[in-house]
């Protein structure tokens, strides 16, 4: 009976101070800025929360602030959504006092992303000795994740070194084909990649990367060089947030030049067209390749990753879902 009479004192002075909290941090924040949400549950650590999530304002991997009782009470990020539910992992708790008053049932309010100008105007006001935050480095923002009940289940297995199952990135980097002298050149490219995890940290990925080689097979003619891999990889933690990625897999490569062994002047010799030709057709190979795929983790979602291997020499970016 008393947490009946508590949720519903609670439910009747949420508008007033909602406003409130607009007035104190003076206009920085309107009313657009607050989502309105209800708890549905809580773990009993409380570092895990089931909320509504009615109006789909937010998304897997999105960071909310949590505004309670005319202050923002807590930090988290959103581990899964399901229909018009979220699965919450709490970092951070700003006002311990208020998170303790926290119940299954109560109307919050959600800031989502940056809240850096909310908080900046409430820190001229005295800061809650109490606050506490659940990250003490980078690394726990990978940490493992699970909810279950009858409404949402957030699990991650424990075995997989990389979360998620795609990796997709963008690649600029060199690849090793021929030049008009029929010897070794390196051609900057660009490189799209996707890779599927298979089974726990084994990895298949396919690229593929194209460029223009200029004045190739000869002076005024340009070729585009084409090139398709497929990899497989699997997954070893290092230090600093990182992962090495070894590989074996199959390249495709082809170059396409139309203009290549025609002269609509007729000043060529049959012989010079023949030899265009043949140059364009040398750019074709297909081959065993393999090395080392190096993945760094830079915030929840994405990720930097350079490639050393027989295919290509490449670094870029990528991001994981």
């Amino acid at each position: 009976m008393k947490k009946l009479i508590f949720t519903f004192i609670l439910l009747l002075s949420f508008n007033a101070l909602s406003q409130g909290f607009l007035d104190e941090i003076s206009g920085e924040l309107t009313s657009s800025d607050l989502i309105t949400e209800k708890i549905q549950k809580i773990s009993p650590t409380k570092r895990i929360f089931i909320i509504s999530n009615e109006n789909n304002s937010f998304n897997k991997g999105d960071f909310i602030s949590i505004v309670f009782l005319d202050k923002i009470t807590a930090r988290g990020i959103i581990a899964k959504t399901k229909k018009n539910y979220a699965g919450i992992k709490i970092v951070k708790i700003n006002s311990w006092s208020h998170w303790q008053k926290l119940i299954p049932g109560a109307n919050i309010q959600i800031i989502t992303g940056d809240d850096s100008k909310f908080r900046s105007a409430a820190s001229k006001k005295e800061e809650d000795p109490e606050d506490i935050s659940l990250i003490q480095n980078d690394s726990d923002l990978y940490n493992d994740v699970v909810i279950e009940d009858e409404i949402l289940e957030v699990s991650e297995n424990k075995n997989r070194h990389l979360k998620q199952d795609n990796l997709l990135t963008i690649n600029y980097g060199q690849v090793q084909n021929l030049d008009q002298n029929n010897e070794s050149a390196g051609y900057q490219q660009f490189i799209l990649s996707y890779a599927y995890q298979i089974r726990d940290n084994l990895w298949l990925e396919a690229s593929y990367g194209q460029n223009i080689v200029r004045d190739f097979p000869s002076i005024g003619i340009d070729t585009t060089l084409r090139q398709i891999s497929g990899k497989l990889k699997y997954t070893f933690k290092i230090p600093f947030y990182s992962y090495v990625q070894p590989y074996v897999g199959f390249l495709s490569a082809a170059g396409n030049s139309p203009q290549a062994g025609i002269d609509p002047t007729g000043n060529t010799s049959q012989t010079d067209l023949d030899n265009e030709t043949k140059l364009v057709d040398a750019l074709t190979k297909n081959e065993v390749i393999f090395g080392a795929t190096i993945v760094r983790h830079l915030a929840p979602g994405w990720y930097a990753r350079v490639d050393l291997g027989s295919d290509t020499i490449s670094g870029g970016f990528g991001l994981e879902f």
